[in-house]
């Protein structure tokens, strides 16, 4: 149960290290942008962040593989932090498949505003908003074991997992957000499906593909004081990848063909 609102973003799935693939031949003019989208996406997140001014902000795994990515990585993301930090914004961080704690780079130094939780054990920290607790974040590990137990305080809990679902690694605790990371398209477990559990997967924040299609974004989330919980979608991709089907004639020539096309295209560009 919630005493008192707050409100947080949850994102994840950077994938950092990754630029924008797929297609076989990139035109001159896109190839800049293919390889900065997924910077410019995570740079929208933290500007959301500071606009809407959260408690806190989630990132559920697979932020950056430290193996592939360029050093711009870790500056960058040390840069984001540091933004949130001024506004004394936290950073609750879990470990994905790919991202771990180790990896960061040893001459980038990480602000104090965030906190990594290990792949490998659950552990917790309690978020406090003017010397009072308000919720309790939850980094769920792999086995499930480690520190996540209740306290003498009945705090809205933030549990945060990467994979599937598995609701049965905490006992004993009443968690009221599970939020996911993991999964590169956005879609929300209802009750039905998992009795009592409230779970969200954001996303990646920018499609790197065209099967990935549609818009990605960020959620934020609105905790009220009686613990009901809303979900807001906010866009932050930078390039949308979109799937359209043409119908043609039979006896279709090509230039009739180049025609609907660049009229489907320029349709699709006032419409967005």
């Amino acid at each position: 149960m919630a005493d008192r609102p707050f409100r947080f973003l949850h994102t994840s799935d950077f994938h950092l290290e990754q630029p924008l693939y797929g297609v076989a031949n990139i035109p001159e003019h896109l190839r800049a942008i293919f390889l900065d989208a997924p910077f410019q996406a995570v740079q929208k997140i933290f500007e959301l962040a500071l606009q809407h001014e959260v408690d806190f902000v989630v990132l559920a795994g697979d932020i950056v593989d430290f193996h592939r990515a360029d050093p711009r990585a870790a500056m960058f993301l040390a840069d984001q932090f540091q933004r949130l930090a001024t506004q004394g914004i936290m950073v609750y961080w879990l470990e994905g498949e790919m991202d771990r704690a180790e990896d960061w780079p040893a001459a980038v130094i990480l602000p104090r505003n965030v906190r990594i939780f290990r792949h490998d054990r659950s552990t917790q920290e309690i978020f406090e908003r003017d010397g009072i607790a308000v919720a309790r974040i939850v980094g769920v590990g792999t086995d499930g074991t480690g520190e996540a137990n209740h306290d003498s305080e009945e705090l809205f809990t933030v549990a945060i997992q990467h994979g599937e679902l598995d609701s049965a690694v905490l006992p004993g605790v009443d968690v009221g957000y599970w939020a996911m990371g993991g999964d590169h398209s956005s879609h929300t477990f209802r009750r039905k499906k998992f009795p009592g559990v409230f779970a969200h997967y954001p996303g990646t924040p920018q499609g790197r593909c065209p099967s990935e299609s549609a818009v990605h974004g960020v959620t934020l989330v609105h905790v009220e004081a009686d613990g009901q919980t809303h979900l807001e979608s906010i866009d932050a991709d930078i390039v949308t990848w979109m799937d359209e089907t043409i119908e043609i004639n039979d006896d279709a020539s090509r230039d009739n063909l180049r025609e609907m096309l660049a009229l489907r295209t320029s349709e699709l560009v006032d419409e967005n």
